[in-house]
């Protein structure tokens, strides 16, 4: 962890061919607390990155937020993950599957390099974006990661991660 003069405490991330990322377990009831608030600022986008394609599948920030999955409990099956990122290519609000895993749907959130370098502060309805991904209402949250990934690329990356919380208003007041 590391301070930063406009966030206070503030986690950094640096990663070299390689993957790595923290999570915090959570239930939390989305319909109650359906908005989710961040703040994160990278050094460079990663040039080779793609939403779409496994040798691309790599993202200087990530913040993933799982759901438990509705449906029969012996069915097994992960968590449902959305998957924002600062992307290098796709505009803001685009979705795509995940090239990897059938149960991450990854979320455009920021972009474009001139925002490299600069905080962002990014407010995302949950709800609405599960839905819009998994054509299905969410389950409980079941936990927050942040990630920093360059494995698939085999590039660096450098990231901060500001304050992070779950609210029920848009504005990120309870």
């Amino acid at each position: 962890m590391v301070i930063d003069n406009e966030y206070g405490p503030v986690i950094r991330a640096q990663s070299s061919s390689g993957a790595g990322g923290i999570v915090r377990k959570m239930s939390e009831d989305p319909q109650e607390l359906p908005f989710i608030k961040w703040s994160w600022k990278v050094e460079d986008v990663l040039s080779d990155s793609s939403v779409s394609r496994k040798d691309g599948d790599d993202f200087a920030a990530r913040l993933m937020i799982s759901f438990k999955r509705r449906g029969p409990e012996s069915e097994n099956i992960d968590d449902n993950i959305l998957c924002y990122v600062w992307a290098s290519e796709e505009p803001v609000n685009t979705f795509a599957p995940n090239p990897h895993l059938k149960n991450v749907m990854t979320v455009v959130a920021a972009g474009a390099e001139e925002q490299t370098g600069r905080w962002l502060e990014i407010s995302r309805n949950v709800v609405e974006d599960y839905r819009q991904a998994f054509s299905e209402d969410p389950g409980l949250i079941t936990g927050v990661a942040l990630m920093t990934d360059c494995d698939n690329t085999e590039s660096s990356a450098l990231a901060w991660y500001g304050p992070i919380w779950l609210s029920g208003e848009a504005d990120g007041s309870n």
